[in-house]
Protein backbone atom coordinates (compact mmCIF):
# COMPACT_ATOMS: atom_id res chain seq x y z
CA UNK A 1 0.00 0.00 0.00
CA UNK A 2 1.25 3.42 -0.50
CA UNK A 3 -0.07 6.72 0.72
CA UNK A 4 -1.62 8.82 3.40
CA UNK A 5 -4.47 8.79 5.69
CA UNK A 6 -6.31 10.82 2.68
CA UNK A 7 -5.25 8.45 -0.34
CA UNK A 8 -3.81 5.41 -0.87
CA UNK A 9 -3.75 2.87 -3.50
CA UNK A 10 -3.01 -1.32 -2.92
CA UNK A 11 -1.88 -4.23 -4.96
CA UNK A 12 -3.57 -7.38 -4.06
CA UNK A 13 -1.67 -10.09 -5.12
CA UNK A 14 -3.59 -13.30 -5.14
CA UNK A 15 -0.48 -15.34 -6.97
CA UNK A 16 -1.48 -16.49 -10.97
CA UNK A 17 -4.92 -16.68 -9.95
CA UNK A 18 -6.12 -12.94 -9.39
CA UNK A 19 -4.16 -9.45 -9.16
CA UNK A 20 -6.32 -6.56 -8.07
CA UNK A 21 -5.77 -2.49 -7.13
CA UNK A 22 -7.79 -0.82 -5.28
CA UNK A 23 -7.75 3.13 -4.83
CA UNK A 24 -9.27 5.04 -2.01
CA UNK A 25 -9.44 8.66 -1.00
CA UNK A 26 -11.08 11.17 1.25
CA UNK A 27 -10.71 14.79 0.04
CA UNK A 28 -9.93 17.22 2.56
CA UNK A 29 -12.59 19.93 0.41
CA UNK A 30 -14.82 21.27 3.31
CA UNK A 31 -17.54 21.53 0.52
CA UNK A 32 -16.59 18.23 -1.38
CA UNK A 33 -19.73 15.50 -0.63
CA UNK A 34 -18.78 11.96 0.08
CA UNK A 35 -19.66 9.80 -2.60
CA UNK A 36 -19.52 5.70 -2.91
CA UNK A 37 -18.24 4.67 -6.01
CA UNK A 38 -16.32 2.08 -7.42
CA UNK A 39 -15.12 0.31 -10.69
CA UNK A 40 -14.21 -3.19 -11.11
CA UNK A 41 -13.11 -3.97 -13.97
CA UNK A 42 -13.03 -7.76 -15.81
CA UNK A 43 -12.02 -9.67 -18.48
CA UNK A 44 -15.18 -9.02 -20.44
CA UNK A 45 -17.09 -5.93 -19.02
CA UNK A 46 -16.75 -3.03 -16.56
CA UNK A 47 -18.97 -3.00 -13.62
CA UNK A 48 -19.76 0.70 -12.37
CA UNK A 49 -21.17 1.95 -9.38
CA UNK A 50 -22.00 5.68 -9.62
CA UNK A 51 -23.21 5.81 -5.37
CA UNK A 52 -27.21 6.03 -6.94
CA UNK A 53 -26.93 3.20 -9.70
CA UNK A 54 -25.35 0.23 -11.11
CA UNK A 55 -24.10 0.37 -14.46
CA UNK A 56 -22.77 -2.44 -16.68
CA UNK A 57 -20.52 -1.56 -19.70
CA UNK A 58 -19.39 -4.70 -22.28
CA UNK A 59 -18.30 -4.44 -25.85
CA UNK A 60 -21.92 -4.20 -27.07
CA UNK A 61 -23.84 -2.48 -24.56
CA UNK A 62 -24.41 -0.56 -21.59
CA UNK A 63 -27.01 -2.13 -18.91
CA UNK A 64 -28.39 1.25 -16.54
CA UNK A 65 -29.70 0.39 -13.36
CA UNK A 66 -28.51 -3.11 -13.24
CA UNK A 67 -29.78 -2.91 -9.20
CA UNK A 68 -33.87 -1.73 -10.84
CA UNK A 69 -34.65 -5.70 -10.97
CA UNK A 70 -33.73 -6.16 -7.31
CA UNK A 71 -36.70 -5.57 -4.59
CA UNK A 72 -35.32 -4.04 -1.44
CA UNK A 73 -36.51 -4.83 1.62
CA UNK A 74 -37.18 -1.62 3.58
CA UNK A 75 -33.83 -1.38 5.57
CA UNK A 76 -31.89 -1.08 2.08
CA UNK A 77 -33.88 1.46 0.62
CA UNK A 78 -32.24 4.41 1.42
CA UNK A 79 -29.68 6.26 -0.78
CA UNK A 80 -26.57 6.32 2.47
CA UNK A 81 -24.77 3.16 1.99
CA UNK A 82 -23.39 3.79 5.80
CA UNK A 83 -27.45 4.26 6.74
CA UNK A 84 -28.40 0.94 5.48
CA UNK A 85 -26.15 -1.28 6.76
CA UNK A 86 -26.39 -0.06 9.93
CA UNK A 87 -30.59 -0.67 9.64
CA UNK A 88 -30.17 -3.79 8.35
CA UNK A 89 -27.54 -5.19 11.22
CA UNK A 90 -30.45 -3.64 13.59
CA UNK A 91 -33.52 -5.29 11.97
CA UNK A 92 -31.22 -8.77 12.17
CA UNK A 93 -30.51 -7.82 15.76
CA UNK A 94 -34.58 -7.15 16.65
CA UNK A 95 -35.44 -9.90 15.05
CA UNK A 96 -32.86 -12.62 16.35
CA UNK A 97 -32.15 -13.30 13.01
CA UNK A 98 -28.48 -14.47 11.61
CA UNK A 99 -27.16 -11.88 9.07
CA UNK A 100 -26.86 -12.99 5.44
CA UNK A 101 -24.71 -9.78 4.46
CA UNK A 102 -21.70 -8.75 6.36
CA UNK A 103 -21.34 -11.57 8.70
CA UNK A 104 -19.38 -11.01 11.72
CA UNK A 105 -16.41 -13.34 9.61
CA UNK A 106 -16.22 -11.29 6.94
CA UNK A 107 -16.26 -8.14 8.89
CA UNK A 108 -13.29 -9.58 10.94
CA UNK A 109 -11.57 -10.14 7.17
CA UNK A 110 -12.17 -6.68 6.36
CA UNK A 111 -10.77 -5.50 9.18
CA UNK A 112 -7.93 -7.35 8.99
CA UNK A 113 -6.99 -6.37 5.07
CA UNK A 114 -7.30 -2.76 6.60
CA UNK A 115 -4.81 -3.13 9.11
CA UNK A 116 -2.75 -4.55 6.80
CA UNK A 117 -2.92 -1.88 4.52
CA UNK A 118 -2.14 0.76 6.78
CA UNK A 119 0.61 -1.51 8.48
CA UNK A 120 2.10 -2.15 4.94
CA UNK A 121 1.72 1.80 4.21
CA UNK A 122 3.80 2.94 7.15
CA UNK A 123 6.48 0.97 6.77
CA UNK A 124 6.69 0.67 3.26
CA UNK A 125 6.69 -2.91 3.18
CA UNK A 126 4.59 -5.49 1.93
CA UNK A 127 2.05 -7.74 4.25
CA UNK A 128 1.06 -11.03 3.56
CA UNK A 129 -1.93 -12.25 5.26
CA UNK A 130 -4.10 -15.52 5.15
CA UNK A 131 -6.91 -16.07 3.05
Amino acid sequence: TKGSAFCCSTLYDYGTELLVTASASWRSAAKYPFSPMYEAAFEKGVLCFTGKELLLYTDDKITQNVLESENFPYYLQSESLIFNEITYFCHCLANKIRTEMCEPEQVCKSLEISFAESESMMNNKIVEISR
